[in-house]
């Protein structure tokens, strides 16, 4: 199985290893046009899900729990302010970002985040900003684990 079943930190983490594979499988041998073309009637398309997912996962397993991510400059990493003007920010690449180039920031997010998870016990309280007063918004690392 290749964990093991008695660690839930373990656990967790191959839950979310092979849903990380399973998202990038999906882009496996696909070409940039195919990648950025609307899948659905909002316009949702591959690309995009892997950037919300690496922009969701330096959120959850970085801001909440205080580490903000090395590189902000990055375009693919988001900030939060850009929400404020475009809610959908990182649900697409802009015209000056690659899909490889995607691919390859994807790969530092999750050394990103799994230094966080490798560093923090499961029950380490952080709190994601973007969900108002951090005192009444408080969530542990099993928590976004789950989430994520």
């Amino acid at each position: 199985m290749g964990f093991d079943l008695d660690d839930p930190k373990a656990t967790l983490r191959h839950y979310l290893q092979r849903a990380r594979e399973g998202l990038l499988w999906k882009l496996d041998g696909v070409s940039e046009r195919d990648a950025r073309l609307p899948r659905t009637p909002t316009g949702l398309n591959l690309a995009g899900i892997v950037k919300h997912c690496a922009n969701v996962e330096i959120g959850y397993f970085g801001l909440t729990f205080g580490r903000e991510w090395p590189t902000p400059g990055d375009s693919y990493a988001v900030p939060l302010e850009a929400y404020d003007t475009d809610p959908q920010a990182d649900w697409y690449l802009t015209e000056t970002e690659s899909v490889a180039g995607l691919l390859a920031f994807y790969t530092r997010v999750r050394a990103f985040a799994e230094e966080q998870i490798e560093a923090l016990d499961l029950d380490a309280v952080g709190a994601p900003p973007w969900w108002g007063d951090p005192a009444e918004n408080q969530v542990t690392l099993h928590h976004m684990l789950v989430r994520v």
